[in-house]
């Protein structure tokens, strides 16, 4: 299966500003000039499919690179692996597409005039990941490295190593699996009321999210910091504020040390929600502060409203 990389901005869902919620950062001089871009929009599905769009350095791609002869217009079966800058670390890994279809020249999208897109892949293929999960680097020196290049055609001479790395970290993602008992020697321990039953249902399911993703992470709950869970990964800790629900509703307290304690660490402060946490249908929200937009938004650009009136109640 031909591979390509393909370098975009940073953004946490990729589907559209949002009305400035999700601002793009280390998007390149067209994005910069024009405050938009085809990349904004490469996570943002239509009919079933994501449109991908990146910056090919020219007007076409260069087809030859995934197997194709100079007369086709398109290769099919792609794996497209989607790379941005991130601050502190350099490129990672944000997202992928699977069994893409990759165009010479762009086609405008179906659903917006003023984009266009030069890859089509099915959603149930494509995978985005949580910021806090993109933490995979790839080199950017050579030999063996991306270069400069936004454009990366990975099935060229001398890159099979990278390609290869990428490829098995892709291929077999890690799932988060909330256990039914706990199974590190009781670090998570289950209390019959219910709405502790929530608490710890919600604490336990954040808490293997970010282990599945190669964080450490430490219980802090019994020493009231503000913050219920430490994840450590490298240089990045995380301090998570779990907030556990039955329904689907995003509707919580904060208390007054919490709402001091994510403004004077928002870069590390994560408010991970859990819906439906009795259940197996489990969903996590987690919520970081963009500076760009000024809110607490999640992987969907969704953003909290905070209200110090009603009891320090936050809300979507």
């Amino acid at each position: 299966m031909p591979t390509v990389f393909m370098n975009t901005g940073w953004m946490k869902a990729y589907r559209g500003l949002q009305n400035g919620r999700d601002p793009i950062s280390h998007g390149g001089s067209w994005v910069r000039k024009h405050g938009s871009g085809g990349e904004l929009l490469n996570f943002r599905p239509h009919a079933g499919y994501y449109y991908g769009f990146a910056h090919p350095g020219g007007k076409k791609l260069h087809l030859e690179a995934l197997g194709a002869s100079r007369k086709d217009d398109l290769v099919r079966g792609v794996t497209v692996v989607w790379i941005a800058r991130r601050d502190g670390y350099g490129s990672v890994v944000v997202g992928w597409y699977k069994n893409a279809t990759v165009y010479r020249s762009s086609r405008p999208r179906p659903d917006r005039r003023d984009a266009t897109y030069f890859v089509l892949a099915p959603v149930g293929r494509s995978r985005l990941l949580p910021e806090d999960d993109r933490t995979f680097i790839i080199p950017r020196h050579k030999p063996g490295g991306m270069g400069q290049n936004h454009i990366w055609y990975a099935d060229k001479p001398g890159r099979a190593a990278l390609r290869n790395k990428v490829l098995r970290y892709i291929e077999a993602p890690k799932r988060v699996q909330a256990p039914k008992k706990p199974t590190r020697g009781g670090r998570f321990n289950l209390d019959p009321e219910r709405r502790k039953r929530v608490e710890v249902a919600a604490v336990r399911f954040v808490g293997y999210h970010y282990e599945a993703s190669d964080y450490k992470v430490r219980d802090v709950q019994d020493e009231h910091i503000g913050w219920d869970l430490e994840a450590t990964k490298g240089r990045n800790r995380l301090l998570l504020e779990v907030k556990g629900l039955e329904g689907t509703e995003v509707v919580f307290d904060t208390t007054p040390n919490e709402l001091r304690m994510s403004n004077e660490h928002k870069t590390d402060y994560r408010f991970c929600v859990v819906t439906h946490a009795l259940s197996t249908r489990k969903e996590l929200h987690v919520f970081s502060f963009s500076e760009g937009s000024g809110e607490w938004t999640d992987q969907n650009a969704r953003d909290l409203r905070r209200n110090l009136i009603h009891a320090a109640r936050m809300w979507l």
